[in-house]
């Protein structure tokens, strides 16, 4: 499909409609975000899953997968640092220098990061479009 992607409705009722087009009626309305995080993430993605998950008052249900994925490469990528960290940039263990592999670890991970985090409305350009109610809302989302 060509074009840009269809912005979810309930993303536009929080942007405030700005292209005032007609809302749709029959788009999927997800639960809230509730329960705890997945047991299988440990460390630094459990760290993060809290955190985000607490900052993140807007996610539904339905988002909890590409939270999970955010979490867990956020994991990778602090993983991939502490051995950049103490290995150094340079892997010279063999005769011609080159980049640790680390490195591109690293990097793929920031890349997902950073595509889930704009999804997710973590970044402050995406933020900054955002017109949330307040988290103490009992808002369901309705249209």
């Amino acid at each position: 499909m060509r074009g840009r992607k269809p912005k979810p409705t309930a993303l536009r009722v929080i942007e405030g409609n700005p292209g005032k087009r007609p809302l749709k009626d029959n788009e999927p309305k997800p639960k809230p975000l509730l329960g705890g995080c997945p047991k299988h993430l440990t460390g630094d993605a459990r760290q993060a899953w809290q955190h985000y998950a607490a900052l993140g008052y807007w996610l539904t249900e339905v988002d909890s997968c590409l939270l999970e994925v955010l979490c867990v490469n956020i994991g990778i990528w602090k993983e991939a640092r502490a051995i950049i960290k103490q290995e150094g940039i340079i892997d010279d263990s063999k005769p011609t220098l080159r980049a640790h592999p680390a490195l591109k670890v690293a990097a793929d991970a920031e890349k997902i990061m950073l595509r889930i985090c704009q999804d997710l409305g973590f970044t402050p350009a995406t933020r900054s479009r955002l017109n949330l109610p307040a988290p103490d809302d009992d808002d369901d989302w309705d249209f």
